[in-house]
């Protein structure tokens, strides 16, 4: 099976080009440059690789090296998977229930588990290192309560958020607690770790903003809904959405607001940034491009399903996968035009729907469903078709 995606490209007509012309040009193409490097071309056409099926698939996205992915299952249990076939490689039930996507970091696989069960509830949280080749559980480090954003790797240690209401920042060779920064609820947003800050978003509507070394508060803005998605950062400004259907920009410094745009419903997915667009989705089911100087619209598109999964950025474009859904779009960063769609049934597959954000590791896709885990491979050469 083969998507096929179209490009896009702008016609230009004769300029007359001055020094002052020069330099702007030279100016947007050093932004343009910045915010597409290291992103994929979502222009090639994908084919089909294989589909791995089960029926005990989760909220929870995979995570790939070169050689391998790691799914997590319900029922506490994960997966390696070969990446060229989908071998099942092996098999790991460290028991409870996974709260967060595995993160590699050193040829190991950490997990978040929450150890109780629906029969037997339990709130204690526990974080497992696997051997990435054999599945072997090398050590455990328990804690009061579950980890529940994405886990974060910074040099030699993990940041995570709990659900006891605090940040964490643990020691990555053995999870002992370095430091934890308090919220007034649990901590569900992902975070964006810079040089001397982290910014995380908790369930109480407030973002944190907290010194990387100690966890000391620097500052926090507080919104009307609970903030899951991670920032971005750009032109000086901080920007984030809310559960309260905004989408804020604040001065990066000292955390004083430049702008605010509602949309129709909340907004819990991580803002992409192309050039002078901030792209956001919306559980209004619109994806919008935003002035990232002032947030006036650039473009809006709705998309059929709830836009709660966070995007994909290519390199000029935009993938969204809505919650759900049978069909992943992708989207052109400069207007939110449709340049295609991706559907995620096969001929021996029906009606898959997508559960979790999907995945791209370098040219290969991994699409999370509901009848398990689709892999798509980016086609750059057209010699391979």
């Amino acid at each position: 099976m083969f998507f096929y995606f179209k490009s896009h490209l702008p016609s230009w007509g004769p300029l007359r080009i001055d020094k002052r012309l020069m330099l702007l040009l030279f100016f947007l193409l050093c932004s343009a440059s910045a915010s597409s490097e290291g992103k994929p071309n979502l222009a090639a056409p994908f084919k089909q690789m294989w589909f791995f099926n089960t029926d005990e698939m989760t909220r929870l996205s995979p995570i790939a090296d070169g050689e391998r992915v790691f799914l997590p299952l319900s029922g506490g249990r994960i997966v390696a998977l070969s990446i060229s076939d989908s071998e099942q490689l092996w098999t790991s039930v460290p028991g409870g229930e996974l709260t967060a996507p595995p993160l590699i970091l050193d040829k190991k696989v950490y997990i978040s588990i929450r150890r109780g069960t629906a029969e037997a509830p339990d709130p204690g949280g526990v974080i497992r290192v696997i051997d990435r080749s054999t599945g072997l559980i090398l050590w455990a480090h328990e804690y009061d309560r579950a980890f529940v954003s994405n886990l974060v790797a910074e040099g030699d240690r993990i940041y995570a958020g709990s659900e006891d209401g605090h940040f964490y920042a643990l020691r990555a060779k053995d999870g002992e607690v370095i430091w934890k920064a308090r919220t007034g609820e649990a901590v569900r947003g992902n975070a964006l770790i810079t040089e001397k800050a982290i910014y995380v978003g908790s369930d109480d509507g407030y973002l944190y903003v907290l010194n990387k070394e100690s966890g000391e508060q620097l500052w926090r803005f507080q919104t009307g809904g609970r903030i899951v998605g991670r920032p971005a950062i750009g032109d000086e400004k901080i920007f984030f959405g809310s559960a309260d259907g905004n989408v804020y920009a604040l001065d990066i410094r000292n955390g004083k607001k430049r702008w605010q745009v509602r949309t129709g419903a909340a907004v819990e997915t991580m803002p992409l940034i192309y050039g002078d667009i901030l792209i956001v989705a919306s559980y209004d089911n619109f994806v919008y491009g935003l002035s990232i100087r002032n947030g006036n619209r650039r473009w809006a598109e709705r998309l059929p399903g709830r836009l709660s999964l966070d995007l994909i950025p290519g390199e000029d474009a935009v993938m969204v996968a809505p919650l759900a859904s049978s069909e992943i779009y992708v989207i052109s960063a400069r207007d939110g035009k449709r340049i295609n769609a991706i559907r995620t049934d096969s001929r021996k597959i029906s009606e898959a729907k997508v559960v979790a954000t999907p995945v791209l590791n370098d040219n290969l896709l991994l699409i999370p469903t509901d009848r398990g885990l689709l892999a798509a491979k980016a086609i750059v050469d057209k010699a391979q078709q």
